[in-house]
C-alpha cells in the first residue's frame, strides 16, 4: 500500500499529483542541489539518486542547506535525515562518491530528470558532454553564472536543447572578488526546481 501523502502537500498545485512516483537524479548536494531536492520534496516528489562525494564544511553553511550540527557529516547522509524529517516515506538512493563519466548511465536509468548541481567547471563540462552524445530519453536541467551580488532577475531559465534547460545569467563565476551567497543561489536552485516540476507535469514541450 503507497504511503498517504502528507496533509500540506494538498496546499500545492493540482498538477503536481502527477509527479508521484517520478525519480529525480541529482548531481552535487552542495548550494545548489541541497536546496533543490528540498524543494522538490516540499512539492511532492517522492524518489531521489542523490550523488556527492564531499562532507559539510563550515564554509558551506552561507549558501547550503546544512546547518551547524551537520558539520563533517557526509552531505548525502545530512540531506537524507532532514528529507525524512519532512517526508519519512520518501525514496532516497544515497551515493557517496565523485561521479565519473562511466557512472553515468548507471545512475541516469530510472530517473526522469537529471539535475546537474556541482560547481567544478571540468565535471559539468563533462556531464554536459556525455548527456548530448548519449542523447537519453531523460531531461537535464543545468545551471552556470551565480556569483556576486547582481539582481536576481538576471538569473533566467533557457531552452538550450530539445530535452536540456539551463538556468542563471551564464556569464557570472563566483571566482575572485565575486563570491557566491544564498540568495543568488538560491534564485537559480529555484529556477532549476521548478524547471524540473515542469517537465514531471508535462509543462514543457
Amino acid at each position: 500500500m503507497a504511503a498517504k501523502a502528507p496533509d500540506w502537500l494538498s496546499r500545492n498545485p493540482p498538477a503536481l499529483q502527477k509527479i508521484t512516483g517520478k525519480r529525480v537524479g541529482i548531481i552535487g548536494l552542495g548550494g545548489l542541489g541541497s536546496n533543490i531536492t528540498m524543494m522538490l520534496a516540499r512539492a511532492g516528489v517522492t524518489s531521489f539518486r542523490l550523488v556527492d562525494f564531499d562532507t559539510v564544511s563550515i564554509e558551506n553553511l552561507n549558501r547550503q542547506h546544512y546547518f551547524l550540527h551537520h558539520l563533517g557529516q557526509k552531505k548525502t547522509l545530512a540531506l537524507a535525515a532532514q528529507l525524512r524529517e519532512l517526508t519519512p516515506s520518501l525514496t532516497l538512493e544515497l551515493l557517496d562518491q565523485r561521479i565519473e563519466e562511466h557512472d553515468l548511465e548507471d545512475f541516469c536509468r530510472g530517473c526522469d530528470v537529471l539535475v546537474e548541481a556541482v560547481d567544478d567547471a571540468a565535471t559539468k563540462a563533462m556531464l554536459f558532454s556525455w548527456f548530448v552524445r548519449h542523447s537519453p530519453s531523460l531531461w537535464l536541467v543545468t545551471a552556470s553564472g551565480l556569483g556576486s551580488l547582481g539582481p536576481a532577475n538576471e538569473i533566467r531559465t533557457v531552452r538550450l536543447a530539445e530535452r536540456i534547460v539551463a538556468c542563471g545569467d551564464f556569464v557570472t563565476s563566483s571566482e575572485g572578488q565575486n563570491g557566491v551567497c544564498a540568495p543568488r543561489v538560491m534564485v537559480a536552485a529555484a529556477h532549476q526546481a521548478l524547471a524540473v516540476l515542469r517537465i514531471l507535469t508535462g509543462m514543457e514541450p
